[in-house]
C-alpha cells in the first residue's frame, strides 16, 4: 500500500460520519495534503460523540448540544464537504465511482480516488411483540437521543431491556430524571460481555443503591401498550408499568452496502480487511477503499480469532491507519484486546482482554485470582474501595477486570499495554513503582492478585 505519496487535489469520499469515518478525515486535514474530502451520511448531525449520549441525557453536560464537537463551519473552512441525510446505494470500484440518493430522492454519481466506508453499526432488535410501539427507543445516533430527551420529562417508569454499557448509563440517566427504572437482563448477570458474575455483584449491588431494580436470567416477552408503549410482560408473566422503553440489546455491523457491491464478509458478519484495513472483493485486496470501525471485523490479539470491535478507541486507531496509507505512509493495524470503561453514577468499572466466559470459549487454559484494596493510604482523606481480577495464561496475563470509584482508567490503559507486550507477570512484579501516599499505596492491591498467578 505504502511508498507513493497521494498526489495533491485528489478526493477521498467518507462513508459516515460516526468516530471512525470523522477521525479519518481529521488525521488527513492534520497532513496538511491539499485533497478534495466528502463525508456522506445518512443521519442529521455530524461530529458529535456517540458515547456521550448517555451522560447528556443524564444531565452531566450543561446541555444536550454540549456533545456536539465541530460546527458546520469548521468543515467548510477546511474544505471538506458534507453531504447530510444522504445515502450511498451503489459502489462501482472499476470506475472508482459512487451512488448517492438524498432525502428528496436526487440521486448523484460522485468519483473517487480513495473510498472510506465507516458505515458503523445497527441495534440487534429482538423479536418481541410490541417492539414497533412508540415511546421504544433505541440510543445509536443524535437523533435517538433528542427524541428520548423531548420524551422524557413526561416519564415516569421505565424498563431497560439489555444490561451492557449502554442499558446501565441509560438506567442511571433515566434515574437521574426521576423516572422509576428496571433492567432486564437475560444473562444471568449485569455487563455479561465484559465481567465475570462475582465481580458482576458489585455493579448490581450499586445500582441497587441508586434505585434502579435489576432483573436477571429473564427475558422480556412482549410490550404492551395501544399505540404508545404502557409495559413489559417478562416470560414468568410479570408485567412492568412502563411509558418509555429504552432497547439495549446489542449491535451488529452496518454491513449491507457492503454485501451489495460485492465486498467480503467474514465469519463474524463484519467487513473482512487486510492489515491496512483495505477491503476484498472476491478475495482480492482493493487498494483504494478501506473499511474500519463498527463495520469490520477485526482480530482479538490473545485468542487470534475474528472478533467486532465496536469501541471507539479501535476505530481511533484505525482512522490512523487508513489515514496514513491514503497519504502513501504504509500503517497496520493487526487487531484489538478491547480495553473498556463505563462511569456508572460514580462508579468506573473497566475490563480489558478475556473473561472467564471468553477464556473458556477461545479453549484457553488460565488462572484467576481477585484482590481488594483502598485506591491510596488509608490515613489520606479521599480515598476508595478498589476490587480486581486478573485472569493469566501461562504467566502472561490474559485478562483483567477492575471496579472502584477513582483510579481505574489508568490502571486499564497499564494493563492493556501489559497485555499487548505480552509482559510476564514475573516482570511487572519485579517493576519498580511511583509512590506517594496521597495518590498510591506502596503495596498496590493489585500487584496481590498478580502475586497469586506466580
Amino acid at each position: 500500500m505504502g511508498g507513493k505519496s497521494t498526489r495533491n487535489n485528489e478526493t477521498v469520499i467518507v462513508i459516515g460520519s460516526g468516530v471512525a469515518g470523522m477521525n479519518v478525515i481529521y488525521n488527513l486535514l492534520k497532513t496538511k495534503k491539499r485533497m478534495n474530502m466528502m463525508c456522506i451520511t445518512r443521519e442529521d448531525q455530524v461530529a458529535y460523540s456517540t458515547c456521550g449520549l448517555p451522560y447528556a441525557l443524564e444531565g452531566i453536560t450543561k446541555k444536550f448540544d454540549d456533545i456536539i464537537l465541530r460546527t458546520p463551519e469548521f468543515f467548510t473552512e477546511n474544505n471538506v464537504q458534507i453531504l447530510m441525510n444522504t445515502e450511498v446505494i451503489d459502489i462501482d470500484s472499476k470506475n472508482n465511482q459512487i451512488k448517492t440518493i438524498n432525502e428528496n430522492g436526487k440521486t448523484e454519481d460522485f468519483r473517487y480516488d480513495y473510498l472510506v466506508i465507516a458505515t458503523g453499526r445497527k441495534p440487534n432488535i429482538p423479536p418481541i411483540k410490541g417492539i414497533e410501539l412508540k415511546n421504544v427507543f433505541t440510543l445509536m445516533s443524535y437523533k435517538d437521543g433528542k427524541e428520548i430527551a423531548e420524551i422524557m420529562p413526561k416519564c415516569t417508569k421505565a424498563v431497560v431491556i439489555g444490561a451492557g454499557y449502554i442499558g446501565l448509563e441509560m438506567a442511571l440517566a433515566f434515574t437521574a430524571n426521576n423516572i422509576q427504572t428496571v433492567v432486564v437482563e437475560l444473562a444471568p448477570s449485569v455487563l455479561p460481555a465484559i465481567l465475570d458474575p462475582d465481580m458482576s455483584e458489585l455493579v448490581e449491588k450499586w445500582l441497587l443503591k441508586k434505585g434502579i431494580r435489576i432483573i436477571i436470567g429473564k427475558k422480556v416477552q412482549e410490550l404492551k401498550g395501544n399505540g404508545i408503549v404502557t409495559g413489559a410482560i417478562l416470560d414468568d408473566g410479570e408485567e412492568l408499568p412502563a411509558d418509555i422503553v429504552l432497547l439495549s440489546t446489542g449491535i451488529k455491523p452496518n454491513v449491507e452496502l457492503a454485501k451489495k457491491v460485492g465486498i467480503d464478509i467474514g465469519p463474524t458478519g463484519g467487513i473482512k480487511t487486510n492489515e491496512n484495513l483495505c477491503v476484498y472483493m472476491s478475495g482480492n485486496c482493493v487498494k483504494n477503499i478501506f473499511a474500519l470501525g463498527d463495520c469490520i471485523e477485526t482480530k482479538n490479539l490473545i485468542t487470534n480469532q475474528p472478533i467486532i470491535s465496536a469501541l471507539a478507541s479501535s476505530a481511533v486507531v484505525q482512522s490512523k491507519v487508513v489515514a496514513k496509507n491514503i497519504i502513501g505512509r504504509e500503517a497496520y493495524y493487526k487487531g484489538t484486546i478491547s480495553p473498556s470503561i463505563t462511569y456508572l453514577g460514580g462508579l468506573q468499572v473497566g475490563a480489558v482482554g478475556l473473561n472467564t466466559n471468553s477464556a473458556e470459549k477461545a479453549g484457553i487454559s488460565y488462572k484467576s485470582a481477585t484482590s481488594a484494596g483502598s485506591s491510596q493510604s488509608k490515613y489520606i482523606p479521599g480515598w476508595k474501595n478498589i476490587f480486581f481480577k486478573i485472569h493469566a495464561h501461562k504467566n502472561h496475563i490474559i485478562g483483567a477486570q477492575i471496579i472502584s470509584e477513582k483510579d481505574v482508567k489508568e490502571r486499564i490503559n497499564a494493563l492493556t499495554l501489559i497485555i499487548r507486550e505480552k509482559i510476564p507477570i514475573e516482570t511487572i512484579l519485579q517493576t519498580e513503582r511511583c509512590y506517594t501516599p496521597p495518590l498510591a499505596l506502596l503495596s498496590d492491591p493489585m500487584f496481590k492478585a498478580l502475586e497469586k498467578l506466580v
